[in-house]
C-alpha cells in the first residue's frame, strides 16, 4: 500500500480508511453520505492524528459520479448489499475518471452477485458470507 493513494466509497465508520492509512496510503479519502457517520470518520482521522493522510467528504456516492474528485490508485467500494445499484457498481465505477492508469477497483458484495461477465473484471474471493470482486482495467 506504501505510496498508494485510495478512494474509500461507502466510508461506513471509517475502518477501512484507517486500515489503508496505517498500511502507507499516502492518501486516502472516504465517502460517507450519512452525516453522523462522516462527522464520526472525521473525529477518527483526528484522534488518530493522520489529518495529513486521510479525509472525508459527506456526499452520496451516486451523486458524486460525474465530478472530478481526483484519482486513485485503488478504489475501494463496500456498499450496503441491499442498495438497488449494487448490481450496477462496478460498470458504474469504471465510467468514471477516478481511476488511476494501473489502478484496481475492489467491490465488496453478497455472494449471490456474480461480476465475472464485467468488463476488466480480474477475480473475486469469498470470505465467509461475503464476496470481494477486483477489477483491473
Amino acid at each position: 500500500m506504501e505510496g498508494l493513494k485510495v478512494l474509500d466509497l461507502f466510508g461506513g465508520t471509517g475502518s477501512v480508511t484507517y486500515e489503508f492509512a496505517s498500511r502507507g496510503a499516502a492518501s486516502v479519502l472516504s465517502v460517507e453520505k450519512d452525516r453522523k457517520a462522516s462527522r464520526f470518520i472525521k473525529q477518527t482521522i483526528s484522534d488518530f492524528q493522520i489529518e495529513d493522510i486521510a479525509d472525508v467528504i459527506a456526499a452520496d456516492v451516486f451523486g458524486l459520479m460525474g465530478n472530478n474528485i481526483g484519482s486513485y490508485d485503488i478504489i475501494f467500494a463496500d456498499p450496503p448489499f441491499e442498495h438497488p445499484q449494487i448490481a450496477n457498481l462496478p460498470n458504474l465505477l469504471l465510467q468514471q475518471s477516478w481511476l488511476a492508469p494501473g489502478g484496481m477497483i475492489i467491490v465488496e458484495h453478497p455472494p449471490q452477485l456474480d461480476f465475472s461477465k464485467v468488463p476488466h473484471f480480474d477475480r473475486t474471493r469469498k470470505y465467509g458470507q461475503v464476496c470481494f470482486s477486483f477489477f483491473k482495467p
